[in-house]
């Protein structure tokens, strides 16, 4: 009995706190089940939400499928739970809408310490100045949930900024990624270009030794016939003088083809040099 006493006497003082009349209940009489107080009890609850009910009758729990669709946008970007109006009531998830929007606009000390309708005056102020969204709504309207078209016409501004702001951070990260792109076949494309440059580098090169090769064999071929069967010191001398120029073009590795032909034309002069003496030595 006493368990019951502290359980009922409660709900009567929160019933009285807002306003519903229990003049002549008490615990006691409910704990008993006295049926007449019990059925005062009901009449006073029923007659009080009943009144309250007519004078705002905007207050309701029907919600068409818009509003739903706006409820879950905002649940998505604040992290909140929204199924009603009523959750807007305290403004706390308006700040938190609003901070999303514009990166913490609302201060956290205001989140934390300030009351419903601080918050919600905080939130509509920054919308007007710095979203340029204008309503005729009042802070004390959204946290008793009046003029409800208002506050749906005013979160679908939001919901257009928000959108708006979405879409142009996606285009500048498409614009990046198309410039990245870009740049990369640039240089895919600049070092396909050197690479063709070095083989044909390549090729010129190794054409150039090709061709610096023959002329030496050609050379030596010549020079080996020339001094053939020359015994004096004089025609030795010029055959190893010769020898030693062949030497010294070997070491040429990156010559181009216009000085190796001239090196040539003058070790073909010193091989006929040697030849015409080898002739005159052979007619004495």
């Amino acid at each position: 009995m006493s368990r019951k006493w502290k359980i009922f006497r409660p709900v009567l003082d929160f019933a009285e706190h807002y306003g519903v009349s229990v003049n002549g209940i008490t615990a006691d009489d409910i704990v008993k089940g006295n049926l007449k107080v019990v059925l005062a009890l009901c009449h006073s609850l029923h007659r009080h939400f009943a009144s309250s009910a007519v004078a705002n009758p905007q207050v309701d729990h029907v919600v068409n499928k818009d509003d739903l669709s706006l409820f879950s946008w905002v649940s998505n970007v604040t992290g909140k739970q929204v199924v009603n109006f009523q959750s807007f009531q305290d403004g706390t998830v308006l700040c938190l809408l609003l901070n999303k929007i514009l990166d913490g606009v609302i201060p956290n000390l205001v989140l934390e310490f300030g009351s419903a309708v601080e918050k919600i005056s905080l939130a509509l102020k920054v919308s007007s100045e710095q979203l340029s969204i204008g309503t005729s709504l009042q802070a004390d309207a959204i946290a008793n949930q009046r003029c409800r078209e208002k506050f749906v016409d005013y979160l679908k501004s939001l919901y257009m900024v928000h959108s708006n702001k979405f879409k142009k951070v996606h285009d500048a990260f498409e614009q990046r990624n198309l410039r990245r792109e870009l740049k990369r076949q640039q240089l895919k494309e600049q070092r396909l270009q050197s690479e063709r440059r070095g083989s044909e580098l390549t090729y010129l090169g190794d054409l150039s030794q090709d061709k610096s090769r023959i002329a030496r064999e050609r050379l030596k071929i010549s020079l080996a016939s020339a001094s053939k069967g020359v015994p004096s010191d004089e025609n030795l001398g010029n055959v190893n003088n010769t020898r030693r120029q062949i030497d010294e073009l070997e070491q040429i590795s990156n010559g181009t083809v216009k000085d190796t032909g001239r090196q040539i034309d003058e070790l073909e002069q010193v091989s006929r040099t040697i030849a015409s003496k080898k002739m005159r030595g052979m007619e004495l």
